[in-house]
């Protein structure tokens, strides 16, 4: 499954779409590039946990919370792949559901706009706060990341994700169809660490990622050494966490 979609529900808060199922095309064998981040399974090396400490401070929160994540952890350097095949699977249609956290929330009255503020704070939205408190707890270390070239508005502007419209853009096709990893894994650093936006191109970040697809494959810019997407066979491996 790929994270491709999210929505904003009341207020500000988004929340992720169902992940669809695809399968790799022209033989393809390596993890897919990926916009958001997802809770259900992620792997990743241990430096990502201590860069990126799940918030301390969100309390009843579950719409948003992946997002928040997936904003701090991309303005830090890391990118989300999905697996190549499905290896975990979670049955929804069980007779007998689990106890959820949320039957509690009658015992925990405004904590949620309270970690809903939080996170507007954390993204520089604090003027977009309607009403009530945030919880203000190290907010430094649960901030957003300081990665050169990783504005939290550059992640808002390629992937489409509006907060004065509150809309964001379907990327599905996009990832189904192997544009968004062809067109942004050529710049992966030199030494693997992450996507080097700085030298994605503009066309990007107007939505158009087959053209940046096809822009990649001429080789060009100072990346030019990097292997074309189309036989990005292991570079794609070498960069971020899996999702």
């Amino acid at each position: 499954p790929i994270m491709c979609h999210t929505e904003f529900t009341n207020g500000l808060t988004t929340k992720h779409k169902a992940a669809p199922e695809i399968r790799p095309k022209d033989g393809a064998n390596v993890p897919i590039l990926q916009v958001w981040w997802a809770a259900g399974v992620s792997f990743s090396r241990g430096h990502r946990i201590a860069r990126v400490p799940y918030d301390c401070c969100l309390p009843m929160l579950f719409d948003g919370e992946e997002t928040s994540m997936a904003y701090r952890m991309w303005t830090n350097g890391y990118d989300f792949y999905a697996f190549h095949h499905s290896v975990v699977f979670h049955p929804y249609d069980r007779k007998k559901g689990p106890p959820l956290f949320w039957e509690n929330s009658n015992q925990h009255p405004g904590a949620v706009t309270k970690a809903q503020n939080r996170l507007l704070k954390i993204y520089g939205m604090e003027d977009k706060i309607k009403h009530g408190d945030y919880d203000k707890t190290d907010l430094k270390k649960y901030g957003l990341g300081k990665h050169p070239g990783r504005p939290l508005r550059l992640f808002l502007t390629i992937f489409g994700v509006d907060y004065e419209k509150r809309k964001a853009r379907d990327n599905c096709n996009a990832v189904q169809k192997y544009y968004i990893h062809n067109a942004l894994t050529p710049y992966i650093r030199e030494d693997g660490k992450g996507i080097d936006y700085s030298y994605v191109p503009s066309n990007v970040h107007e939505k158009d990622f087959y053209n940046a697809y096809l822009l990649a494959r001429k080789k060009e810019g100072p990346y030019a050494h990097l292997p074309q997407p189309a036989g990005f066979k292991d570079s794609s491996l070498r960069s971020g966490i899996w999702s």
